[in-house]
């Protein structure tokens, strides 16, 4: 499984500008006190004071998002079987794609039993003895016979 990161950059600049409604301002207020004094002006004023600023904005903005990809560990299950019992373990690990090709790689043999050993075993036995006779009688040298026993033991 895997996880997505994203990480994002922005880069914003820009110039604000300011408009005044000053005029307008000014002259209802000049209407309002021609047409009624005191309070003409003030209300002429405010009438022409309405939205006294606009903000208008001049800007550029970049973006930059980089996206990676992480792989996760996810649970996988080992199963192990006991071969002369027949029960079965089992073993959750945290895994991702580089633990489970070392888990395919692993070389599974049959394990051998205690009787098929001692047979082999026996076997070697047989052999080293009968090589002992033929290096006795000077059938094959030192040499010879050192490499076979190795043979015999190292099957």
């Amino acid at each position: 499984m895997y996880e997505t990161t994203i990480n994002s950059t922005t880069n914003t600049t820009g110039q604000e500008i300011t408009k005044g409604k000053g005029g307008k301002m000014t002259a209802g207020a000049i209407i309002g006190t021609a047409i009624m004094p005191g309070v003409g002006t003030v209300v002429g004023a405010a009438i022409g004071a309405g939205g006294k600023k606009t903000k208008k904005k001049n800007s550029q903005s970049n973006t930059r998002s980089i996206h990676r990809q992480r792989e996760i560990l996810t649970p996988a299950t080992l199963k192990f079987k006991n071969t002369d019992t027949g029960n079965i373990v089992s073993i959750v690990i945290g895994c991702n794609s580089l633990i489970d090709s070392q888990i395919k790689g692993f070389v599974i043999t049959k394990e051998q039993s205690v009787h098929d050993i001692s047979i082999e075993t026996s076997d070697a036995l047989k052999g080293i003895k009968a090589l002992k006779e033929l290096l006795d009688m000077g059938a094959i040298t030192q040499e010879e016979f050192n490499t076979k026993k190795h043979q015999l033991l190292n099957q």
